[in-house]
């Protein structure tokens, strides 16, 4: 490096001179840009340490200037150009690579570039490149080693998620100015949120600082001046408070910050929905009372409800089964609705119509199933647009779906209007970046890269969109989009060319390497990044992935039609092998070789998307016995259990509970591997889903195990271990007394670990999640956990509340606090009952693993239990659980939609009926476990009768539940009064006619015939004919002799014989051949 270089970085640090710093900044300059292998050099040699300097120094000397000023674009100052430059070196250096990545956020330097963004107080080319500094080193983090996985998360989250950040950037997106740098600010600004928002926490510093209210009013703007939808263009002047409306670049960047501030949080998607402005703009409305009004005009009837003029604007999609009143129309049905003169001539004044339909909606109960106009105006933004702003409009779509609020009428025109477009979407850009093609073609980088981002995203909207619906995923399925992935996943691991480079990042080219100050993280180059082709085969490998477990997660045709090919098989066993991070350090540049992405292994993002479709795939007993087996996804599985990553850990254990069944040919192989103590290790584990799914896949591998791996793994998780588990008692506390807070609270409470339970995060896959919005700052004294505006209040207030507008009244207000009031206690109430769910579920695996750990052909594993656990103290535990509080049936009753009420008026009861229904399914499912464990005793020995005979308390508490809503409960309440009435030999005739007498003065003959009588459910009254007899001391016809308790045949729902010969399980809770997770 010559010293003209290295006296320029001097010059620029030390000189008092603005002149001087301004020319070296220059000088050095002109050897940054063009010139990648000096920049390593420039950065051993205190380069970034310089220009912190220089901008701490500039920062703290400038003068605040006023709005009018930087509206103006006054000159630069020496000083501001001292800062322009300094800002430009280091944009230089981000673009670089990762490497650089890491020596920047090291440094204090980004400290004083957010102090650079508020354009209040800084000319805007200062801002500008402030922003366009921040988005390419986003852009640069993207492509970071996995190696350095956890520093990017780590740090560059405390410094650019800070509040007075979040603070900038909501004055960024607040300004009034329509001029293009003001535009230009935004998108960056959206751009910067896209690609680092990506964690709870994130996302609920960036809500609570108003932003997402900021951008559903420029959202809400940018639909006004474009009047999509509405029939007549109301005058501008009626609207002066809207923000200026953004440009079509702009708008495409605000989808994509709106979706990754929402995305996996119900709670911030209804908050969104709620926006004032969104809701004026966008009222709600029935949508399908637009296919009524077209029946109606072939002589059906027409309900009287608001619709969106914006649903006329898309095309009809008719019922599936429509009721014609008159042969012509059978014979000639309509093709489409043709708008009449009254509906084209929709004449009203704007803003009259927008207030009123929005007060109509906001005042009103809101019924489920009603949905936001908004989600008609997304799907014709995506039917107009090309590209990434169709598929930013398509992603914040399947964000609303998945979340519940679109309407179920929509699920059709989706799988008409959107599936197949997005499939042609992605056969475009496989087509046009493909090699033959590019050897042709030549296209420009963005143009590539544009392509390659449809390339990555669409397969992951697509899952979204499909995971559990059958019709949509008929629909995907009927527009070939199996070959698509399959032909994504093989590409995926396609040989990857190296660009040609003379410039190593490892420092072996630098001469003077001594010279440097090693010890200095600021004058270190991080670890060098994953090569541009790489991570996007990675990207493309993960969204396959995900497309295949939502295609998979039902129907056993597509997980065949998926694994045909054996390619597909080695593919996926190979997506499960870890991210080799000797191999990537060996990788050379500068031989220009094919890089092999096989020997590189995966990124924890394709490692969870694996573990996901394999688990999906092991649902099928036929693919699991032949596909899976031979592509031999054991061993990769077994080894994810002991990675360093948590969620790796979850998702490699959730698989192995459908691989640890007894009809898995794998089964033998995690045996081999000793993943019992492996399993019985988590299961002790502080994290509370890794010790859920370990009990599970703990249970179904004691299902027909032998009786030595029985008693091993009941001795590995020692028996205080579970009876703490089923007590819901902390296994990791001394303290006994501690145990989990009944659902109606809406405070902290502890789970089967004993753990805090913070009621207000989210349970994954549940069907209302929500974050504590309040930033980590903000003390618990605040007066609302959901306080929205707690950085900006003013700058909100008018931008959601335009004071110059017929908008600003205190009635709207009023509305729409009290629907950010219902959310919060719908939100909070939901939450409280899923925690409390979700405890139940820890409780309900501990009973099933205790069921399935008794199942024994001598009751020598009963006995065992017994002499470890006191029988007095195992019968007080199932008793306590037996009267496990449930809600009232008659709301349990009520079938959860998955649409959020947001009427303000509709207050959350207590409780709420989907709370209820969550935690009903909880109770139900526990209530069945412990009538189980008790059908098992029962089904022991005569001593083990003897000793439940002897239980009058639980007998009682089982007495209520023969007129259970669940006929299964009801079954195994009869269940157990067969055991106790069953006689092994004429040995146990004497104690058996006592059993029998004894149940019979309790009333349980009675009770029996009348269930014998009237049951609804034939599978009951038949077993309970069957109690009666053996009440009455007649045998059973069916019952045979010597024969013990079993099960019926697996899976086909046939009735228990009351004997016990083998151990075949079927009875057990395993005997499901699929396990379908519901966390």
């Amino acid at each position: 490096m010559a010293d003209s270089y290295i006296e320029a970085i001097t010059q620029l640090k030390t000189s008092t001179s603005s002149a001087a710093q301004i020319a070296s900044a220059k000088y050095i300059k002109n050897g940054l840009i063009g010139h990648p292998e000096n920049k390593e050099t420039f950065v051993r040699h205190g380069l970034i340490d310089a220009l912190t300097d220089v901008l701490a120094t500039s920062t703290n000397n400038r003068d605040n200037r006023k709005d009018d000023n930087v509206e103006h674009g006054i000159p630069l100052t020496e000083e501001d150009e001292v800062r322009l430059q300094a800002i430009l070196l280091l944009d230089s250096l981000v673009s670089g690579g990762p490497a650089f990545v890491s020596p920047v956020i090291s440094s204090l330097v980004l400290t004083h570039i957010g102090s650079l963004l508020a354009p209040s107080d800084n000319p805007p080319k200062i801002v500008l490149a402030a922003l366009r500094l921040l988005v390419h080193l986003a852009e640069s983090s993207l492509y970071t080693s996995p190696a350095a996985e956890s520093f990017q998360q780590s740090a560059v989250p405390d410094i650019l998620y800070s509040k007075s950040t979040i603070q900038v950037f909501g004055r960024i997106l607040g300004q009034s100015s329509p001029s293009a740098a003001t535009q230009e600010q935004i998108s960056l600004v959206c751009t910067f949120i896209s690609h680092t928002c990506k964690s709870d926490q994130q996302q609920a510093i960036i809500a609570a600082g108003g932003l997402l209210s900021l951008l559903s009013a420029r959202l809400a703007s940018y639909h006004v001046h474009q009047q999509r939808g509405w029939p007549t263009r109301p005058n501008a002047a009626l609207v002066p408070g809207f923000l200026p409306p953004p440009t079509r670049q702009t708008i495409s960047s605000i989808l994509a910050a709106i979706e990754a501030i929402i995305v996996g949080s119900n709670y911030r998607v209804a908050r969104f929905i709620s926006s004032p402005l969104l809701n004026i703009v966008f009222p709600q409305h029935k949508p399908e009372i637009f296919h009524d009004r077209a029946i109606a005009q072939r002589g059906g009837t027409a309900s009287p409800a608001f619709v969106s003029p914006l649903e006329f604007s898309l095309p009809q999609i008719p019922p599936l089964y429509v009721k014609e009143s008159s042969a012509f129309g059978k014979t000639f049905p309509a093709l489409g609705f043709v708008p009449t003169s009254k509906t084209e001539n929709i004449s009203f004044d704007f803003l009259q119509a927008t207030e009123t339909s929005a007060t109509t909606s906001l005042g009103s109960d809101v019924k489920l199933g009603d949905e936001s106009s908004f989600v008609s105006w997304l799907i014709q933004f995506f039917r107009s647009e090309t590209g990434l702003p169709r598929l930013r409009a398509c992603k914040l779509l399947a964000c609303l779906r998945r979340a519940g609020l679109t309407s179920r009428s929509r699920d059709r025109m989706l799988a008409l209007l959107v599936v197949p477009v997005l499939l042609a979407m992605l056969d475009d850009a496989m087509k046009m970046i493909s090699p033959a093609h590019l050897h042709v073609t030549r296209l420009d980088a963005d143009t590539i890269q544009n392509y390659q981002k449809i390339e990555e995203e669409v397969p992951v909207i697509l899952a979204s969109f499909i995971s559990g619906n059958q019709l949509l995923q008929k629909a995907a399925s009927e527009s070939n989009v199996i070959s698509r992935a399959c032909q994504l996943l093989k590409h995926s691991y396609d040989p990857i060319s190296l660009p040609p480079s003379g410039w190593s990042s490892d420092g072996s080219s630098t001469a003077d390497t001594a010279m440097v100050d090693e010890l200095s993280v600021t004058r270190r180059l991080g670890t060098p990044g994953l090569p541009a082709g790489l991570v996007h085969a990675l990207r493309c490998r993960e969204g396959a992935l995900k497309l295949f477990a939502a295609l998979a997660d039902r129907d056993d045709r597509y997980r065949k039609q998926l694994l045909a090919d054996p390619a597909i098989g080695t593919c996926l066993t190979d997506s499960l092998l870890p991210f080799d991070t000797a191999a990537f350090a060996n990788l050379s540049p500068q031989k220009n070789e094919k890089l092999q992405p096989k020997t590189l292994g995966n990124t924890i993002p394709v490692l969870l998307a694996a573990c996901e479709a394999l688990r999906m795939f092991a649902r099928s007993v036929t693919l699991l016995r032949t596909n899976l087996l031979d592509a031999g996804m054991g061993k990769p599985l077994i080894a994810l259990l002991n990675n360093s990553n948590v969620d790796v850990v979850r998702q490699a254990t959730d698989a192995c509970v459908n691989i640890a069944n007894d009809f898995c040919p794998m089964r033998d192989e995690l045996v081999k591997t000793d993943i019992m103590q492996v399993l019985c290790d988590h299961a002790h584990s502080a994290d509370t889903r890794i010790r859920l799914v370990s009990l599970l896949a703990l249970k179904n591998l004691c299902n027909k195990a032998p009786q030595g791996d029985k008693l091993r793994c009941f001795s590995l998780l020692t028996s205080p271990w579970l009876m703490q588990v089923i007590k819901g008692v902390s296994p990791l506390s001394n303290d006994s007394n501690r145990s989990f807070r009944p659902a109606s609270s809406l405070s902290m409470g502890g789970n089967a670990a004993g753990e805090r339970v913070d009621i207000l995060n989210a349970m994954e896959a549940d069907p209302m999640d929500v974050i504590d919005d309040r930033p980590i700052d903000q003390t618990a004294s605040s007066s609302s956990l959901y306080a929205e505006e707690y950085i900006l209040p003013d700058l909100i207030s008018e931008t959601i509340f335009p004071p110059t507008t017929s908008f600003d009244s205190p009635a709207l207000k009023s509305i729409y606090n009290s629907r950010l009031t219902m959310l919060e206690s719908f939100a909070k109430a939901l939450s409280a009952s899923e925690a409390y769910a979700e405890e139940l579920k820890m409780q309900t695996a501990g009973l099933d693993f205790l069921r399935n750990l008794i199942l024994d052909d001598d009751n020598h594993i009963l006995d065992v239990v017994f002499s470890e656990i006191s029988a007095p103290a195992l019968f007080d535990l199932l008793q306590s659980k037996l009267k496990t509080p449930s809600p009232t049936s008659s709301s349990s009753s009520m079938a959860y939609t998955g649409v959020i009420p947001l009427g303000p008026s509709a207050r959350a009861p207590s409780p709420h009926p989907t709370c209820t229904m969550v935690e009903s399914s909880a109770v139900r499912s526990l209530t069945t476990s412990v009538l189980f464990v008790l059908v098992h005793i029962a089904a022991g020995a005569s001593a083990h009768r003897q000793m439940l005979i002897a239980q009058r308390s639980i007998l009682l508490a089982m007495f209520p539940l023969l007129s259970h809503s669940d006929p299964e409960i009801r079954r195994c309440v009869v269940w157990v009064i067969i055991n106790l009435t069953y006689t092994d030999d004429k040995d146990d005739a004497p104690n058996a006619r006592a059993r029998a007498q004894e149940l019979r003065a309790m009333g349980w003959e009675e009770r029996l015939r009348e269930v014998r009588e009237g049951d609804d459910s034939v599978d009951v009254r038949e077993r309970a004919a069957t109690a009666v007899e053996q009440l009455r001391g007649i045998p059973s016809s069916g019952s045979g002799s010597g024969n013990g308790y079993m099960g019926g045949e697996r899976g086909h729902g046939v009735g228990y014989n009351h004997g016990r010969s083998g151990s075949t399980g079927s009875m057990s809770f395993s005997s499901s051949m699929m396990h379908s997770s519901a966390r």
